[in-house]
C-alpha cells in the first residue's frame, strides 16, 4: 500500500474516533478523493476493527454513547476536535500518560486508539468510559467526588498520583486572564496538579481561545514551565503571552 493510502486511512481513523458515524461522500470531499477509494478505505478498517460499514458509511464500533448535556465539550466543539487532532500527535506508544478532567480533552480519549500499549491515568469521571472502551491500561485517580465538574480530587487522589512518574501530563485550562499561567476554578485541584507536575517529564496544555478572556482563579504552574500548548488560534497579543517551548494552533490560516 502506498504512503499517500496509510497517511489518508490515518486522517479517517482520527475523523471517525471523534465523529463516531460518517457517509462516504462526507469523507470523499474530506480527503479529496473518489467514493470508490473511500468505500476501499472503509473496508480496510472494517477488516481492522475499527469501525462497522453501514449504508452509505460506516460507524465505530463499541462507540460511546453521546456526551451527557451539561458537559462543556459543547462549546467550541470544532476547536476541540482539531486540538485534539494535533495533541494525539505528541502522545508515543507504551507511554504513560496523565489526562485532568478538561472538557478539551474528551475528544482526545477517543483518538488515543490510535496509539499502542498506553497507560492511561485520570481523575476525569467523563474521560473513564471512553478509555475503558480501549485496549490501553486504565488507572482511576478515585477520591472525593465533586459532582459540579465531575472528577476526583482530595487526599486519597493525591497519594495515587505520588505513586507515578508520568511521560507526558495533559491539562485543560479555565482561564488566565492577568496572570502568567494555566489558571483553573477549582481550589482542590491545585495540590494534584502540582504534583503531577513534579512527577511528569513533559506538559502539555489543551485550551480553546476563549479561554485567554476568562478568569481562571488558581494557578498551579507558569506559561514557561509548560512544554506543548495547543489552541486553535491565538492573538498577537496572546501569542506573546504563552512562552510555552512547543505552541501549535491547529486552526491556524
Amino acid at each position: 500500500m502506498s504512503k499517500n493510502n496509510d497517511l489518508r486511512r490515518d486522517e479517517i481513523k482520527k475523523y471517525i474516533l471523534t465523529k463516531e458515524k460518517v457517509r462516504v461522500e462526507e469523507l470523499a470531499k474530506l480527503m479529496n478523493v473518489s467514493l470508490e477509494t473511500i468505500r476501499s478505505d472503509l473496508s480496510f478498517l472494517e477488516d481492522t476493527g475499527l469501525l462497522y460499514r453501514t449504508h452509505g458509511g460506516a460507524t465505530l464500533r463499541n462507540a460511546i454513547v453521546d456526551l451527557p448535556m451539561d458537559i462543556r465539550i459543547k462549546e467550541k466543539a470544532e476547536e476541540k476536535k482539531q486540538i485534539a487532532y494535533k495533541a494525539i500527535n505528541f502522545i508515543n506508544d507504551d507511554d504513560v500518560i496523565y489526562i485532568d478532567p478538561s472538557s478539551t480533552a474528551l475528544p482526545l480519549g477517543r483518538l488515543l486508539r490510535l496509539k499502542k500499549n498506553l497507560t492511561i491515568v485520570t481523575n476525569s469521571f467523563e474521560l473513564i468510559p471512553i478509555i475503558a472502551e480501549s485496549d490501553h491500561k486504565l488507572i482511576i485517580v478515585g477520591g472525593d467526588y465533586l459532582k459540579a465538574g465531575k472528577r476526583m480530587v482530595g487526599g486519597y487522589a493525591i497519594n495515587v498520583i505520588k505513586s507515578i512518574h508520568y511521560d507526558l501530563a495533559i491539562f485543560g485550562m479555565d482561564g488566565c486572564m492577568g496572570i502568567n499561567g494555566p489558571g483553573i476554578m477549582g481550589r482542590e485541584e491545585i495540590f494534584l496538579n502540582s504534583e503531577v507536575m513534579k512527577r511528569t517529564t513533559k506538559s502539555m496544555i489543551l485550551s480553546d481561545s476563549s479561554k485567554f478572556d476568562k478568569i481562571g482563579k488558581y494557578q498551579y504552574t507558569t506559561f514557561e514551565e509548560i512544554d506543548i500548548f495547543i489552541t486553535d488560534t491565538l492573538s498577537d497579543e496572546d501569542r506573546k503571552r504563552v512562552k510555552s517551548k512547543v505552541v501549535v494552533e491547529a486552526m491556524k490560516k
